[in-house]
């Protein structure tokens, strides 16, 4: 479960002032805004808008900044994704497929053990 990139999401750089955020957001919305008939696309607009709630709040961003997350439910998240893969893995040994029950393995450890190292600020997009 990959960070998500909310300086990325507005176009704008890490050091971007409130002001910035928010002529970014305005700018992409309004190309992105569902209502649009030409450039109108409902799922980049939701990440925008999330983007723009995280980063025009100093408490928020600060959070996300220091951990790359701001969900509270992310422990959860990361827990069922692990739990997914793992029931993957068992499936494809059941089945007599080692190699498919190894990667499966390998990739419920790799996505714990990324998103402990992006929660203690030490992963990618910290």
């Amino acid at each position: 479960m990959p960070a998500p990139n909310f300086y990325a999401e507005l176009e704008v750089d890490r050091t971007a002032t409130s002001d910035e955020v928010r002529a970014a957001y305005r700018r992409l919305a309004a190309q992105c805004h569902p209502d649009n008939q030409k450039t109108g696309d409902a799922a980049r607009f939701r990440r925008i808008r999330e983007a723009y709630e995280v980063l025009v709040d100093p408490a928020r961003r600060a959070k996300y900044d220091a951990t790359g997350y701001v969900d509270p439910r992310f422990a959860e998240q990361l827990a069922e994704r692990l739990a997914q893969e793992m029931s993957a893995g068992y499936r494809a040994w059941v089945d007599g497929d080692r190699v498919g029950a190894a990667a499966h393995a390998a990739q419920g450890i790799a996505t714990a053990l990324g998103g402990y190292l992006r929660a203690r600020g030490r992963g990618a997009g910290s």
